[in-house]
């Protein structure tokens, strides 16, 4: 039963290494995506670090890493426009993936942010794992 349950997502999400958060091609891909929301928000060297520190460490989606010009972005309305643009757009697991980064990083969420993160992740399918992880 579980290899199929693991074989009907690996056919949906891709290439699959692994039941958690950032285990699969399409993680990564909606990581991508985030980063290019983010970026259309602020400068692109801020990017630098919007990634998971549960990657390996030269791991990174466009250079050189700026942390605290990431968080201080983040924390300033960035990061509530980039989850409130991703969930408009009907793509929760890339909110799922958004609130992961944001948490690793120690991004502070507004209230509406981390309820809405909830309701995301209770009615998005994803494995028990990566639940547990989020």
């Amino acid at each position: 039963m579980a290899a199929a349950v693991a074989a009907a997502d690996a056919a949906t999400w891709g290439e699959c290494w692994g039941f958690g958060i950032y285990q699969s091609d399409a993680d990564l891909e909606l990581l991508d995506l985030v980063a290019e929301e983010a970026s259309a928000m602020f400068p692109a060297t801020a990017l630098d670090c919007l990634r998971s520190p549960l990657l390996p460490a030269n791991f990174t989606l466009r250079g050189p890493i700026d942390k605290a010009t990431v968080i201080a972005n983040l924390n300033a309305g960035i990061f509530t426009r980039i989850a409130r643009r991703l969930n408009h757009q009907g793509n929760p697991m890339a909110v799922v993936i958004l609130a992961a980064v944001g948490m690793e990083l120690g991004v502070v969420m507004e209230k509406d942010d981390m309820l809405m993160i909830k309701m995301t992740v209770v009615k998005t399918e994803m494995f028990l794992e990566k639940r547990a992880q989020i």
